[in-house]
């Protein structure tokens, strides 16, 4: 069967060896029965690629090379290497490592910039704050100030 999409069909024939066949065209297609297959576009590999991007951009935040963050997340650095390049996916040991040594990982898997809030009280600060003029989050900013110093004496 022919499939509607050009790209790269790859199939499992009866010994589970992968076979693989290009297509003209920028998708990816996975057939296990050559009667079905599933499609992963190019948009999805350009999704995965914001991975790579943000997971270096940490790593140069925070002033390491890929072996020193390599270590802090118990791999080898051919291991960071290929993370970095998307040739190859981290585990959650090694999200879990790089979160201690100051990684945002939230930031790394999702794009979001800073800590996801899990207190409901600090969700509701901090979309409060949000939503204030510059002005009144000024006000806010000292009082919180004003607080914090009176209870650190």
């Amino acid at each position: 069967m022919q499939p509607p999409h050009r790209g790269i069909l790859a199939s499992v024939g009866p010994h589970k060896r992968p076979t693989i066949g290009r297509f003209a065209s920028n998708r990816i297609l996975l057939d296990s029965s050559l009667e079905s297959f599933d499609i992963l576009s190019r948009e999805k590999k350009y999704q995965m690629n914001d991975f790579e991007v943000r997971l270096k951009r940490e790593r140069l935040r925070l002033g390491l090379n890929q072996t020193e963050l390599a270590a802090l997340g118990g791999v080898q650095k051919h291991a960071q290497f290929q993370y970095e390049k998307g040739m190859r996916r981290p585990n959650s040991d090694y999200l879990s490592a790089i979160a201690l040594a100051g990684v945002d990982v939230w930031y790394v898997l999702t794009g979001e910039e800073g800590a996801r809030l899990e207190n409901p009280d600090e969700q509701r600060i901090v979309s409060g704050f949000r939503a204030l003029d510059a002005r009144k989050r000024e006000v806010i900013l000292a009082l919180i100030e004003a607080i914090t110093e009176r209870s650190s004496q």
